[in-house]
């Protein structure tokens, strides 16, 4: 491979079997140089074992353009394996590796713990802290993330809470399918472009939400200076083709222009959907509009 140098790699392997389920091994390895894309790595490390579909990995690299420590255990017996792992990324910086072009830089450190990682049944929790990303100069980092999932024979639970927004999820979905089960039912009443219709499992949720103008977001969109939380509340049946939508925000302002008190519905009916929008003030200092409102349906 032309992207592959000298490599020159110490390594000590032991065991037997071969299904990962139920074999038993041992590898210790340590890079001593390595060429990948024309950057030089050393020095590093791995240790890792399997046993009967219990397997450990320890891994580190020292290095001026990659620096991590990572610390892993995994239940490899289910389809979806229990994950135990944590991941202390000091210096990931992907232009002097030589794998982008434009310059970007990363670290944090990335805990996670989950009973199963099966999509559709996520049961643990996953927190990034200290969450670093420099590109083109530009300097971004954020408060610590967390999301947290449960699920019990009733109903699925996910959580996410970050400094930009917060969000609970409750209720019978399957993760991976409730794109397709909205989309299904938005279909009915606004023809969704390349939309293909297929099977899914019924869901019926109901997903609370909190959007907040960050220091992060507004390094992307200053313009939103200004602007207030925006709380949102979706509810779904698709048995029922059961959509209701509510957002509701103090102020939202983007530059010279301010929205106050503005309240969206949009529900679903047998043949159509309703929408409806309601503002107290909106426009600029030079035009203002005072108790608007502004109603339809799609069908």
């Amino acid at each position: 491979e032309e992207n592959l140098g000298k490599i020159s790699l110490e390594a000590n392997a032991t065991g037997s079997g071969f299904d990962y389920k139920t074999m038993t091994a041992k590898i210790s390895a340590r890079l001593l140089e390595g060429e990948i894309k024309k950057y030089n790595y050393k020095n590093l490390l791995l240790d890792a074992s399997v046993a009967k579909g219990n397997a450990v990995v320890e891994s580190s690299i020292r290095d001026p353009y990659i620096s991590y420590l990572l610390n892993a255990t995994a239940d490899l017996k289910d389809k979806y394996p229990a994950v135990q792992m944590v991941l202390k990324l000091d210096t990931l910086d992907l232009y002097a590796l030589h794998l982008i072009k434009d310059t970007l830089q990363m670290s944090g450190t990335m805990n996670a713990d989950f009973a199963s990682t099966n999509p559709d049944a996520l049961q643990g929790t996953l927190k990034l802290y200290n969450i670093s990303i420099n590109s083109n100069n530009e300097k971004l980092a954020t408060d610590t993330v967390t999301l947290t999932a449960s699920k019990t024979d009733s109903a699925q639970l996910i959580i996410l809470n970050s400094e930009m927004a917060d969000m609970e999820w409750k209720g019978t979905y399957k993760l991976t399918e409730a794109s397709q089960a909205l989309q299904h039912t938005i279909n009915k009443y606004y023809n969704i472009s390349g939309f293909k219709d297929t099977a899914f499992t019924a869901q019926q949720w109901q997903m609370n939400m909190h959007l907040r103008p960050s220091p992060l977001v507004l390094q992307f969109m200053p313009q939103l200076k200004g602007t207030d939380t925006i709380g949102a509340k979706i509810s779904f049946n698709s048995k029922q083709n059961d959509l209701d939508l509510s957002l509701q925000s103090p102020k939202i302002q983007f530059g010279e222009q301010a929205i106050e008190q503005l309240n969206v519905t949009a529900t679903t009916k047998e043949k159509q959907l309703d929408y409806n929008i309601n503002m107290n003030k909106a426009g600029s200092k030079s035009f203002q509009l005072y108790e608007t409102s502004l109603s339809g349906y799609l069908a």
